[in-house]
């Protein structure tokens, strides 16, 4: 789905035929337009769910923001977005871990059932770009996980989480510590 402010130029990036204003070539594939209009429907008429979701959350960066304190990682740990909530999308947290690789968390939460992400879905399957690497000022022993929730998220399911990721770190903290001794 594209909206577009009326006057505002596009080009095409498919070429052959002259659907659409010459936007786009071929049949319309209507099991997927049928598809993509039943999903909005559910959203526009949910908006329960959004709410709900908002809820997840802010549980979970509240209680987020609680392990950073409790370890003393806040020149470590930060999470991204506007500081006004209302203006993130309500089912993703991204944090920027500095000193810890990502992938190094991802497979740590992996060994424990939690399964995140430590690129941007449009970056999925591609490195991260230069752009965000620049926009959070990372380096490369720095890294960025993204926590997604959806229909099926608890607030069970953000408790265990969040002990796990506080056990994670902790162990981390510890090591890190014995090294520098």
């Amino acid at each position: 789905l594209l909206y577009k402010k009326r006057g505002t130029p596009l080009e095409p990036i498919m070429f052959g035929g002259d659907q659409e204003g010459g936007f786009r070539p071929g049949t319309v594939p209507v099991p997927e337009v049928c598809g993509f209009a039943r999903a909005l429907s559910l959203i526009i008429k949910d908006e329960s769910e959004v709410i709900r979701l908002r809820e997840i959350q802010n549980y979970f960066t509240a209680h987020l923001l609680k392990i950073i304190r409790e370890l003393s990682l806040s020149s470590r740990i930060s999470i991204s977005g506007d500081s006004a909530i209302s203006n993130r999308a309500p089912h993703i947290v991204h944090i920027v871990v500095r000193g810890i690789e990502s992938d190094q968390l991802v497979l740590l939460l992996d060994a424990r059932g939690i399964y995140v992400s430590s690129q941007a879905a449009c970056k999925s399957g591609k490195s991260h770009g230069e752009a965000i690497r620049n926009l959070f000022d990372l380096k490369d022993t720095d890294g960025t996980i993204r926590f997604s929730f959806g229909i099926t998220t608890t607030k069970k399911d953000v408790d265990y989480v969040i002990q796990e990721l506080f056990l994670i770190l902790q162990k981390i903290c510890a090591f890190e510590q014995q090294i520098n001794m």
